[in-house]
């Protein structure tokens, strides 16, 4: 038994529950995305001339209010997606410096 084997079943443990939350974040992101085109969807099929005055433009503004949260939520767990590689990567690089140790 190597004298870094447990630290080394922590780390892996740790990426694993990485590699969990990495995933739920992929799938989150890919509901936000079809959300987001959906929404697209909608203002392509709304004829702008049906609409006048302020009822065009409040809808204008929610919808623009909507697709800029929806982008900025997609845009954050996209940097949340690579913030977490980089850690399972860090981790990774961890465990074979230890393993490394561990057979010296």
């Amino acid at each position: 038994m190597g004298k870094h084997d447990a630290e080394i079943a922590h780390l892996k443990s740790q990426i694993k529950i990485l590699i969990q939350a990495m995933s739920k974040m992929s799938s989150g992101g890919q509901r936000l995305s079809s959300v987001r085109q959906k929404l697209s969807q909608i203002k392509g099929s709304i004829s702008d001339t049906s609409w006048r005055g302020q009822r065009r433009n409040k809808f204008t503004q929610k919808y623009q209010r909507i697709l800029s949260s929806l982008s900025s939520n997609i845009s954050h767990n996209h940097n949340n997606i690579s913030t977490v590689q980089s850690k399972i990567s860090e981790l990774q690089a961890e465990i074979a410096r230890l393993e490394a140790d561990n057979n010296d």
